[in-house]
């Protein structure tokens, strides 16, 4: 048999290099961090609301003024400055938020009546148990876990 009536094999699919595929983990690795990020701080966040807690932990003014000096490299004067604003801005946040609370709380009552009023029977005690566990022991329940 001769090499002319074979047919001709088909090209060999091009193969990923282990630095390719080392990078596609990285950056796999990288997105799942970052989506991870996002979510715990929005549920820190709803979590704070839903508390009653204030717009900022106290210990957020001191983070971020480290990490303004880490990533600008701050004089110690300037570090005593941006510390002194963040301070004083971080109270004013808190005072803010404590005047917006009770008609963020209001809303989302309102929300949650206007659910309840759709909801079958069956459906608004599984709604009624949810609320308990989102609102944590200040309304007569220990929090359990989701």
């Amino acid at each position: 048999m001769s090499t002319e009536s074979l047919p001709p094999l088909p090209p060999s699919a091009p193969r990923r290099s282990r630095l390719t595929t080392t990078m596609l983990a990285v950056v796999a690795l990288l997105v799942t961090f970052l989506a991870g990020a996002v979510v715990g701080a929005a549920a820190d966040r709803i979590l704070l609301i839903h508390r009653g807690g204030a717009a900022m932990p106290p210990h957020a003014a001191t983070m971020m003024l480290n990490r303004l000096d880490r990533r600008l490299d701050l004089t110690d004067t300037q570090r005593a400055q941006v510390g002194e604003i963040l301070n004083r801005r971080h109270a004013r946040m808190n005072a803010l938020w404590t005047a917006v609370r009770p008609r963020v709380q209001q809303e989302i009552a309102a929300a949650n009546d206007e659910i309840t009023r759709l909801l079958t029977p069956e459906q608004r005690k599984k709604f009624e148990e949810l609320k308990l566990r989102m609102h944590g022991p200040r309304h007569g329940k220990h929090r359990r876990r989701l």
